[in-house]
């Protein structure tokens, strides 16, 4: 095992740095899962109260079907120039998929959306259609497809089969990845489907998204019939509120940070450097920014399963490449504090995943501990334990910046 000491911090000057913001996370309940693999078959998610499973079963068809890889490994395209974790799906014919249980007990909510980072091979020969969503029983046809003769999608309103038909011709391609937003809107009367920031679709809602409780469920990937073929899931999002336009064009084109920032904070330094995982770690911050409620929690998602690692923080940003030999790169500079007090250091686990309830009246500092103050910015970086061609090295998350109010 390795020990739990990292190696020591260094100072420099700016040398460089690489800035990266992504659209915050609406209000409302929101889930996101980046396709990173599965515990007990759950599929592991980035963050949210949400569940996403097998629907037959840990040890059932799909998941011997599909595969959690990278974009590498099954030889595809990168996603935005980073080989990212993505789930190669295979054909899914009922019972094969997904449950979707995205609000986790909440009210069933008649206004949502649902965010897709999507690749279709062109060597499929595919035809006819594949299911994307379906909002309850699955036992009629999925709400949305991937309309394959138009490169389009095929909505349909009443799980008839004859509801608004193909839509969007012409508005994703083969070979390429593209991102799916749908909405619905309740109080406007409107359900809107957006590819890559492009508004392609307006039509009436379909139906609501149920709470995910009991039996009470959509489904992903999967429709009652054979409207399937194999493709490739970047990362799924889903929230309970109907996204504006606005943040809707904004969140544009596929990424490998995945779909939304977990809730606070701005990124910098993305991404980080690939850890032995072959993807980067990535930082997440949730909870809120008013310094006064005291709660922010810290989360470091795709490290190295059990591993050691910690959070560092900063009221200055930097940029050090390999500090101390890590094959990383430290984003903070100043007087770096860290988060090594009794139950602060932590393992990753299984899910190659550590995180932290922050004190913020306990800041640590190199003079000691403080309290955050509103007005102040403070930047966050996990440190965690690698390996190099076997050899004992450390490497960090990409950095994460919070104005407190």
């Amino acid at each position: 095992m390795l020990k739990t000491t990292l190696l020591g911090l260094c100072g420099a000057t700016l040398t460089s740095a690489a800035f990266a913001q992504t659209v915050s996370s609406p209000s409302g309940n929101t889930s996101e899962w980046r396709m990173t693999g599965v515990t007990a078959g759950v599929v592991n998610r980035a963050y949210g109260p949400g569940v996403l499973e097998f629907a037959d079963g840990a040890n059932g068809a799909t998941s011997m079907v599909d595969e959690f890889t990278t974009c590498s490994a099954a030889g595809i395209p990168t996603i935005a120039g980073v080989d990212a974790p993505i789930l190669s799906a295979g054909r899914h014919i009922n019972p094969l998929g997904y449950y979707l249980r995205p609000l986790h007990g909440q009210p069933e909510a008649s206004s949502f959306t649902l965010v897709m980072d999507l690749y279709f091979d062109s060597a499929q020969n595919a035809i006819n259609y594949t299911a994307l969503w379906q909002s309850r029983d699955n036992l009629l046809d999925a709400e949305i497809h991937l309309d394959h003769g138009a490169n389009a999608f095929w909505h349909d309103l009443d799980n008839s089969g004859v509801g608004a038909g193909t839509v969007g011709v012409g508005t994703w391609s083969y070979d390429s990845w593209f991102r799916v937003v749908y909405t619905v809107d309740s109080a406007a009367g409107t359900s809107k489907l957006f590819v890559d920031g492009t508004l392609v679709m307006t039509d009436i809602p379909i139906d609501t998204l149920p709470d995910g409780s009991g039996s009470a469920v959509s489904w992903f990937l999967s429709d009652q019939n054979d409207n399937s073929f194999p493709l490739y899931v970047g990362a799924l999002a889903v929230t309970d509120v109907a996204i504006s336009d606005s943040v809707a064009g904004q969140l544009g084109s596929p990424e490998a940070g995945g779909i939304f920032d977990g809730g606070l904070g701005t990124f910098y330094c993305s991404p980080a450097v690939a850890n032995s995982t072959g993807v980067p770690g990535r930082i997440l911050a949730s909870g809120s920014a008013v310094a006064s409620n005291n709660d922010v929690t810290l989360e470091a998602i795709d490290l190295p399963a059990m591993s050691f690692g910690f959070f560092l923080t900063s009221q200055t940003q930097n940029f050090v490449a390999n500090p101390g030999g890590s094959q990383g790169n430290l984003c903070l500079g100043g007087g770096i504090g860290r988060y090594v007090g009794p139950g602060q250091i932590l393992n990753s686990g299984a899910t190659g995943t550590i995180a932290l309830a922050l004190d913020l009246t306990q800041t640590p500092t190199p003079t000691g501990l403080v309290t955050v103050q509103a007005g102040e910015t403070w930047n966050f970086q996990a440190w965690h334990r690698d390996s190099v061609g076997g050899s004992a090295t450390s490497n960090f998350t990409n950095a994460v910046s919070v104005v407190f109010q």
